[in-house]
């Protein structure tokens, strides 16, 4: 199955009622996990960006557009945010999320024939399964008013001749809708596909459009803020303001990042006995979450800081050197 079937209540709320097993988590006063990886709704930050796309998708939905773009960094949480867009929804759209984006053309149309709960030629070609689709379409909104939706995530992925096909899908309408309706998300990447000549037509059906951005500075202390209070803190437990602005630095705000390396700073500060998290433990959880050394911190570091600390240290032995001279 190339497509996950979500029906009316699909993509709903992922419940949230995990709890602490080892030794740290008991121990340190949470209820919960503060900054698991693992979707929660009561750990959904609202940060501006995140509300406009929030909005960006229920009014191109609402609007009865072809399709609607969010793209973002890895990790940022679009994935997330978009299953809480969709949800709000949930009552009145037939959601089909596409869980494999790299299909080809023919295993995409096929894919969204078995959501229909129907079954096609093996040796069906592509317009054949196009004509079908629209036949099944037709038959869909003679018995119901629920409108179609089909969800592709990582959509950067897509084949050409994948993005072709959806162009046609696209075309499909009535005088009162179009049949069929698009949500694609990915990451930049999926702007340039989007660019090239032959999938010119697509690009044409985009009506709305957002990137989901990274969180600010400000942003990142609400965030922290709010994953810890929701976890069912007990005590004092909180980031220093030094640790919470090197943790913006290095993880550069993107929630994945901030994720990782809070987790691993409170594990550090738990080890030493203590319930603040100080500069010295992010520092060191980022090295370790491998969050701190990008390429391009080594290529300071080896092509630039170490020649001009080499340089000094020449200098100064020339110096000394010059100074105990006779």
């Amino acid at each position: 199955m190339l497509i996950e079937s979500d029906t009316h209540k699909a993509l709903s709320t992922i419940s949230s009622t995990s709890s602490f097993v080892n030794d740290f988590e008991s121990n340190i006063g949470f209820s919960r996990a503060p900054f698991t990886s693992l979707p929660k709704n009561n750990y959904l930050f609202q940060s501006e960006s995140a509300l406009q796309v929030v909005n960006t998708v229920i009014f191109s939905l609402k609007a009865g557009e072809s399709i609607v773009k969010i793209t973002g960094e890895k990790g940022v949480g679009k994935t997330f945010l978009l299953r809480q867009s969709i949800s709000v929804l949930s009552d009145e759209y037939y959601v089909m999320h596409c869980i494999d984006s790299s299909a080809n053309a023919i295993d995409f149309l096929k894919s969204i024939i078995e959501e229909f709960g129907f079954t096609y030629s093996i040796s069906a070609t592509v317009p054949q399964l196009l004509k079908q689709i629209q036949c099944l379409l037709y038959e869909h909104y003679s018995k119901t008013d629920y409108p179609i939706v089909v969800w592709i995530d990582d959509a950067q992925n897509i084949p050409l001749d994948t993005l072709g096909v959806i162009e046609s899908l696209c075309e499909f309408q009535t005088k009162q809708r179009k049949l069929i309706r698009f949500i694609l998300s990915g990451t930049s990447e999926l702007d340039r596909n989007l660019e090239k000549e032959i999938v010119k037509q697509l690009r044409h059906n985009i009506a709305h459009y957002e990137t989901l951005k990274p969180l600010t500075q400000n942003e990142i202390w609400e965030y922290v803020n709010l994953r810890l209070k929701n976890s069912g803190v007990a005590g004092d437990i909180h980031f220093t303001p030094a640790a919470m602005r090197l943790l913006y630095r290095k993880s550069k705000g993107i929630p994945r990042a901030i994720n990782y390396i809070a987790n691993k700073a409170l594990l550090l500060a738990y080890g030493k006995g203590e319930l603040v998290v100080t500069k010295s433990y992010v520092y060191q959880a980022a090295i370790e979450c491998d969050w701190l050394e990008n390429k391009y911190d080594r290529f300071l570091i080896y092509f630039f800081y170490l020649p001009m600390m080499l340089a000094g240290l020449g200098i100064g032995l020339m110096l000394g050197i010059e100074w105990i001279a006779p």
